[in-house]
């Protein structure tokens, strides 16, 4: 069964809502998330589970979904002001389907990554998702990597990358839980930080960066750069202070990874006349650069500009 048909037939209940169609496929990717661990005999203690609360009464829906919203499972974060915004009623309902659907078989290969993708607001980050396989398999992951994994606000990257590697760290700048819920449906070793990730990187240890095998990421496209980044940079990763913003995230992500970065960038950098040409200039000299892939317009959602892989 098509993920995208899921999703719209167990949000059916939802339609008459004050929510966006966004906000209605992220409470049915959240709904159906509390159904798969509802199943582990370890993951949620019996009066939080869904075979419990949804024969209960109202006030225990709206209490369970306040507790995962607060649990230590990111992939919740949100649910209790959606299920309060649609009504205890609307949740036990879609928590119907979402069980019958289970039953059925149907959540057993269930592989929710480009979802919000398609329903995401324009600029939100979300991108073709061939696009996303390429530049998953330009990591060429080997068994037992670990991979850094920046910017991915849709999970469609982090959703690719859990069944091929030992441990995701994903930083992303917005508070989606997209990337924990891509780790329920798809199983897998995630760590999430929900920062900017040049302002204030957690992906650190012993006052270093942490290390990586390879890293990947589609940093923010048009956003001015903020000086005090670089100024108050304690991790030694910025050799070039005027360069642009999206310079500093390459730097950024060469200095998590031990073998291989994969990153989009938009072709203005591979040409501009500033700071950014010794930037490019460096990554020639010292062997850095493998190859270079001009792609076609339209893989970022919402947008015609041009982008190139290094």
């Amino acid at each position: 069964m098509d993920v995208t048909k899921i999703i719209d037939s167990i949000t059916e209940p939802l339609l008459s809502a004050p929510l966006t169609r966004e906000q209605r496929t992220l409470l049915g990717l959240q709904l159906l998330a509390w159904v798969r661990l509802s199943e582990a005999d370890d993951a949620l203690e019996p009066q939080y589970r869904v075979g419990h609360v949804k024969d209960g009464a109202t006030s225990e829906i709206i209490d369970a979904a306040k507790f995962l919203d607060e649990w230590n499972n990111k992939a919740f974060r949100g649910l209790a002001s959606l299920a309060m915004a649609v009504g205890a009623n609307a949740v036990r309902q879609v928590l119907e389907e979402c069980s019958k659907l289970n039953e059925q078989g149907h959540l057993q290969a269930f592989d929710p990554r480009d979802v919000l993708a398609e329903v995401a607001p324009f600029g939100s980050g979300g991108i073709s998702p061939d696009l996303a396989n390429l530049m998953v398999g330009l990591l060429g992951l080997a068994a037992h990597e670990t991979v850094y994994c920046a910017w991915d606000t849709t999970g469609q990257l982090v959703g690719r990358l859990l069944p091929k590697a030992d441990l995701v760290f994903s930083e992303t700048l917005g508070a989606m839980p997209t990337a924990a819920l891509m780790a329920i449906f798809l199983k897998g070793r995630i760590e999430e930080e929900i920062t900017d990730p040049l302002r204030d990187p957690k992906a650190v240890e012993d006052r270093r960066l942490r290390q990586f095998d390879v890293a990947l990421g589609l940093p923010p496209i048009g956003e001015k750069l903020d000086a005090s980044i670089v100024d108050k940079d304690r991790y030694q990763r910025f050799n070039i202070p005027k360069a642009s913003r999206t310079v500093l995230a390459i730097q950024h992500l060469l200095a998590h990874a031990k073998r291989r970065v994969v990153v989009a960038i938009p072709n203005s950098i591979l040409f501009n006349s500033s700071s950014d040409a010794e930037f490019r200039k460096n990554l020639l000299l010292n062997g850095q650069i493998q190859t270079v892939i001009a792609l076609p317009p339209g893989l970022l959602r919402g947008s015609a500009l041009p982008l190139s892989l290094l």
